[in-house]
Order: structure tokens, then sequence, then C-alpha cells
């Protein structure tokens, strides 16, 4: 079956949505893709195509309950044997969910991201045959992403370079700031809830090379002049 025949068989199309074909084409020949597009303009069938044409199995990461449910109920009604795994189900119909799927009963597997560590799922996907994963609502990998240690990763990869943690609230820069310093990385924290003294001398350990890293809320970037900073990391995603 070519992608057109699996469009018009499963979906009753002629032809693709701007976009769509591109991904659809990059995922079959292998290759990873990001694909960025507004609500309504098809982003499932850009992975669900090529999970009908690839011969394993589609696991596909998202973190909403109630849609997950939806795209399940309208594949199998398409008659594409598809399941989900997530807390609305019981134990044992999580067991029995997991049983078929290695009995390869399913052609697409939609996961929540809290699934993806737990013992059973890991002897699953360990033995499966998987062809393809794809994130669904991409916003979850900031919401689940293990951040913390990718965090740690990219500062100590880049020693005695000074960098900029942002950070969407006052908690999360004392949270930050508080695992950096215990991790043994010198850094200062800034937001508006500090008594002006601290920002000013943390501040100034920042500008003069005291600590490497200064973690800090977005009010933080007026007015900063320091030529040798090497990098900026968003440790929540930015509102635009």
């Amino acid at each position: 079956m070519t992608k057109e025949e699996a469009l018009k068989t499963y979906y009753g199309y002629d032809v693709f949505r701007g976009g769509q074909e591109a991904v659809i084409d990059a995922l079959l020949s292998g290759r990873d893709a990001l694909a960025i597009m507004p609500t309504g303009a098809g982003k499932s069938v850009c992975y669900q195509i090529p999970a009908l044409l690839l011969s394993g199995i589609t696991l596909v990461v998202s973190p909403l309950v109630s849609l997950m449910r939806d795209q399940v109920t309208q594949l199998v009604q398409m008659g594409i044997p598809a399941a989900f795994l997530n807390s609305s189900l019981t134990f044992r119909q999580y067991l029995l969910a997991l049983d078929r799927a290695r009995a390869g009963r399913y052609k697409i597997i939609y996961v929540a991201p809290e699934r993806l560590e737990t013992e059973g799922f890991q002897a699953f996907v360990r033995e499966a045959d998987i062809s393809l994963v794809a994130v669904d609502e991409a916003h979850c990998i900031s919401q689940w992403a293990d951040k913390r240690a990718a965090l740690l990763e990219l500062v100590k990869g880049r020693p005695g370079k000074c960098g900029i943690v942002y950070c969407a609230t006052r908690k999360n820069v004392e949270e930050v700031c508080d695992f950096l310093r215990q991790r043994g990385v010198a850094a200062a924290r800034y937001h508006a809830g500090l008594a002006p003294e601290e920002r000013q001398r943390n501040q100034e350990d920042f500008l003069y090379d005291r600590v490497q890293v200064m973690v800090a809320t977005n009010a933080f970037g007026m007015g900063i002049d320091k030529s040798d900073v090497r990098y900026v990391i968003h440790y929540n995603m930015p509102k635009d």
C-alpha cells in the first residue's frame, strides 16, 4: 500500500494537506522530523500514515488522556488496531493491553509520558518491534522531561563558560539554583522577591565571574552587559 492509497482507504481523502506529505516522506525514509502545525491541520495523519506503512509498532507519546481515548476510538472504527496506556485504565486493563501489545495485536499504541518508565512498559519495549516513536502535542516534553539531568549535562559540558538559566517563576529559580549548587556548580539567583542588596550582589558576582551560572526570571536580562555569556537555557517553556 502506498501513502496515497492509505490516505484514501482509511481517511477518505485524495490529496494531502499542506505540510503533511513532507513530514510523512521524512518518516518513511527513516529521518527524524519536527512538525509545527496549527490546530486542525492534520498533525495526527503525519504519523498515522507512516505507522500503517512501516512494519512494526508505532508508539505515540501524548499527555492528553481524553484526546488519546478519542483518537484510539476513531482509529479502531477506521479498522486500524490501536490501544492506549494511561491512568484511565485499571491495573488489570493495563496488563491486558500490554499482553495484547506483546502479541502484536496493535499497530499504534498511545502512551502517557508517566508510563514510559514503568517496569512493565520498559519490559515491553525491550522486546517489541517498534518502527516509529511520535510525540503528539510536544508541550509534554517540557512538562515531563527529566529536565534537571539535561540541565546539569548542558552546564557541566561547558566548564568555565558563563551562562544564564531562565525560569518562569521565583520558585523555579530557587529550586534550580539550589540543585546546581548541590552538584558543584557556582550559581547565583536573581528574581524580584530577593532583597535589593542580594540582587545587586548576585548580579555583580555574575558580571565579575565569581559565579558561572545565573539562574533568574526574565527580568534579569534587562540591561545586562556581559560579553562572554556563552549559553542561555530556558528551563521552562517561554510563553511566546
